[in-house]
């Protein structure tokens, strides 16, 4: 089952001031600390780091997966032969969610789901091991990234890998997915075919790959690209993604954009083509690391602006901070009493 990746700038904040606080050590103390001490109420669920991992590999990398426990929630399990053996689930039901930290880009990519923990989640979650009184307060909030590649991207470059167009066609009209009629390239026949598609697939959804082969200076025919991606309609409701892997002629790395999500926040869909309902964290931490390395150039130009008003924080003050500062008892208002 698919799941939505979004991307975020993270830091620690003083008096709604941004610091270069290292996020990477507070996560590594919090996320070792006892299991009494990680699990608070969050918004009336108990939350809590689940566990920390990390790869001898990628050293300034963290995957940290947060458990919510619903433990209101006791739905009923049973065999779809034997519709009367209905059984109430005992235990708690654990939501959880997947998030991918680099110390280096002060970002996070953070899995979507419908019931896991959430943005502000996250940020009260994190921020409840700070301190926080009417002298000083601390927090942890996160910032959107925002995808600021494009079309004019595209038509600078002398590099475009592929394409990967995913069409809705429960709502598919062709009259209306081409700003204009024009020449007829292979590929728009292709596309125009997708009505009879749409028949014989007997599916709501369409994904169109377009790309070359392994050739490390092989690509696609930029005149086509061009023509298409000025062609297609892309605001058009059928469009859902159109994401393109190309050669950024500032930086000379390969780069994807998505044309349909240009200008709005970074984010991207995982999992597409995986009927598991449920994957393992580390399998969908896997996936998140793939996604998050194909947009570096978008991470790298928004951290650049994200720590330009970085306070600098002193290694006496990061010390005392780190050694004396930290909540790691939780508070009173959101212990979690466990059984013994």
């Amino acid at each position: 089952m698919s799941r939505t990746v979004k991307f975020y700038n993270i830091a620690i904040y003083k008096n709604r001031e941004k610091t270069n606080i290292s996020i990477l050590q507070f996560l590594d103390i919090v996320g070792v600390l006892h299991w009494s001490k990680r699990l608070r109420k969050i918004d009336g669920y108990p939350t809590a780091i689940h566990t920390l991992d990390f790869d001898d590999n990628q050293p300034f990398y963290r995957v940290i997966p947060f458990v919510k426990y619903r433990q209101n929630y006791k739905p009923y399990v049973g065999d779809i032969t034997s519709p009367r053996n209905l059984e109430e689930i005992k235990s708690d039901v654990i939501e959880v969610v997947t998030m991918l930290y680099d110390e280096n880009r002060a970002a996070i990519a953070l899995e979507g789901t419908l019931y896991g923990l959430k943005e502000k989640g996250i940020e009260k979650y994190l921020s409840s091991f700070l301190p926080s009184n009417p002298d000083v307060d601390y927090q942890v909030l996160l910032t959107p990234i925002l995808s600021n590649r494009g079309l004019e991207d595209i038509t600078k470059s002398s590099q475009v890998r592929s394409i990967e167009l995913y069409l809705s066609l429960s709502n598919y009209h062709e009259s209306t997915l081409f700003e204009s009629e024009g020449e007829e390239k292979y590929i728009m026949k292709a596309l125009r075919s997708m009505g009879k598609a749409k028949e014989e697939l007997d599916a709501n959804k369409l994904r169109i790959d377009l790309g070359v082969g392994n050739g490390k200076k092989s690509t696609l025919d930029l005149k086509s690209v061009q023509f298409i991606l000025q062609k297609l309609n892309i605001d058009n409701d059928s469009v859902e993604a159109i994401k393109v892997r190309y050669r950024d002629e500032k930086t000379g790395n390969l780069e994807t954009v998505d044309l349909k999500n240009s200008g709005g926040p970074l984010k991207d869909v995982i999992l597409k083509n995986d009927s598991i309902a449920y994957p393992g964290w580390e399998y969908v931490a896997n996936e998140m690391l793939t996604s998050y390395n194909q947009f570096s150039g978008v991470i790298r130009d928004a951290y650049s602006e994200f720590s330009a008003d970085m306070r600098p924080i002193s290694r006496l003050e990061t010390s005392d901070f780190f050694t004396e500062k930290l909540i790691l008892n939780p508070p009173e208002n959101l212990k979690v009493p466990l059984k013994d």
